[in-house]
């Protein structure tokens, strides 16, 4: 079991969670190790989103701003609720089981709270078998809708439709070429990929994907067979056979089984994983480590995420430049949110409008199955040649201005400022700030920004430039201290990891 310093609990929590305050720090060292502090996590009582929706839109004095209320709770759920590894394992499955609410039939108002349900699947089963948790997602309406299969009923002569089928194997389980088990891509004699699948492939798992409908018309139901709508004929899907007569549901575990058996599963599904959690460019040998460990526990949620937390590659030990990663921007304001303790004023029901992030990047509302970006996408730029950087798509000069003004409007709150509904409660920064005449001011200052911020992790060069500005600054001006917090949340200490 690893020491927990400060550093290595900084670097845990930025790797785990949404989001950290400092009684999160203190509650991993209470635990005194990585392992039991995600044993702790499993056990913790998960939050429903769907519930966090509906308490929202009662509250709501539009009852029908379906979106709104989505983005609210969810963003005072990842404030106020502590289940933060499962927000956080969540999360990065809502980017590998891709759905999205541009799908204009998901956009019909009784159907956007689906979205919500779809989110409690992967979090009520992120930390339990993959292959059951495959089957949740596939057995989903907001699934069936998004890839086409709902209501994808078997007509002799017809083709089904293939569009689950293929990106069940391209995008969610074991990748369009064969897989070394350290995450490597295998070649032929000419140097080009093995596929890991076929054309005919996808069309037998497409007979699997018929017959699927609503229950009873219900989206927060999964869904289940309609009668007489199942391709009943066998199917051979990488080269294993699924018998003839089968069910839906039995032909969909069998063809799911057929997937979790397939060598590249263990690899695909690691790598992607640490790269969404710990580093864009992990070594082979760190992939490998994981892989192997997902692969002998049968597929077990847990221990991947044991495996990945606990490898000496997550504390960045190598000190190679291209380790870490560059966080998303949701990450980073919710990390803002949780760390400066946004607290609802008293007379305020529940987070206005504003929380929503209605006309950002938020979850489940990507462009397309193939989420903002793919794995190893990288800035056209020479400096990354060879190297993977996928969240800096989500950075261009017009979205770093929004999210400056997200970062003032929102997380920066004081209470004493009129209009604002939440603020950031925490009352030892703003006092330290205005205790000019205290000489020690601005070191204590300075020790609650890095507590709260950084867990107590700061860089000495990042300190030095704050004690410079605060000592110039004109302390009577709590503008002053909003913009120091701002930049600190923006600055690159605070939006990297690694």
């Amino acid at each position: 079991m690893q020491t927990l310093n400060n550093k290595r609990v900084q670097q845990l929590l930025l790797q785990a969670t949404m989001g950290f305050k400092s009684s999160d720090v203190e509650r991993v060292q209470e635990e005194g190790s990585i392992e039991s502090w995600i044993d702790s996590q499993v056990e913790h009582w998960r939050t429903s989103l769907v519930n966090r929706q509906n308490e929202m839109q009662k509250l709501h004095d539009e009852e029908k701003w379906t979106d709104v209320h989505f983005n609210v709770a969810y963003t005072d759920m990842l404030i106020n609720r502590n289940d933060i590894l499962r927000h956080r394992v969540s999360y990065v499955l809502t980017q590998l089981f891709v759905v999205s609410k541009n799908d204009p039939e998901l956009k019909r108002g009784e159907r956007r709270i689906a979205f919500s349900q779809y989110y409690d699947i992967l979090s009520q089963h992120c930390f339990g078998d993959f292959e059951a948790l495959l089957f949740h997602m596939a057995t989903s309406p907001v699934m069936g809708q998004y890839l086409t299969y709902l209501n994808n009923d078997h007509i002799e002569g017809v083709a089904p439709d293939e569009n689950f089928a293929r990106e069940l194997m391209q995008l969610f389980t074991i990748g369009p070429a064969m897989l070394n088990n350290d995450g490597t891509i295998m070649t032929d004699d000419l140097g080009r990929p093995v596929p890991s699948y076929s054309q005919q492939d996808i069309e037998e798992g497409a007979k699997v994907m018929t017959g699927w409908g609503l229950h009873n018309d219900d989206w927060l139901r999964p869904m289940r067979e309609k009668d007489d709508a199942h391709n009943l004929d066998k199917k051979t899907i990488l080269g294993k056979e699924i018998y003839a007569g089968g069910s839906a549901e039995e032909d969909l575990k069998s063809y799911i089984r057929i997937l979790c058996e397939h060598d590249n599963i263990a690899p695909f599904v690691a790598k992607f994983f640490i790269q969404k959690m710990v580093s864009s460019n992990p070594s082979k040998d760190f992939v490998q480590r994981v892989s192997n460990a997902f692969r002998s526990s049968d597929l077990n949620m847990t221990v991947l995420l044991k495996a990945i937390l606990t490898d000496h590659e997550a504390s960045y030990s190598r000190e190679d430049a291209t380790d870490g990663l560059i966080r998303d921007p949701l990450i980073v304001l919710s990390h803002a949110f949780r760390a400066l303790n946004l607290t609802l004023k008293p007379q305020y029901a529940m987070l206005p409008n504003a929380y929503s992030w209605h006309d950002r990047r938020t979850i489940m509302h990507g462009p397309s199955v193939f989420y903002y970006y793919q794995p190893e996408e990288a800035p056209n730029d020479p400096r990354f040649t060879g190297l993977a950087a996928p969240e800096f798509k989500l950075y261009n000069w017009d979205d770093i201005y929004h999210y400056f003004r997200q970062v003032t409007d929102l997380a920066v709150r004081l209470e004493s400022q009129s209009g604002s509904s939440a603020y950031m409660n925490r009352p030892a920064i703003e006092r330290h700030f205005a205790d000019k005449d205290n000489t020690n001011s601005i070191h204590n200052l300075i020790n609650e920004l890095d507590k709260h911020l950084f867990a107590k992790s700061m860089s000495e060069k990042t300190k030095d430039i704050i004690y410079e500005f605060v000592s110039r600054a004109n302390r009577n001006n709590d503008n002053v201290l909003r913009a120091l917090i701002t930049q600190l949340i923006l600055s690159p200490e605070f939006m990297t990891q690694g």
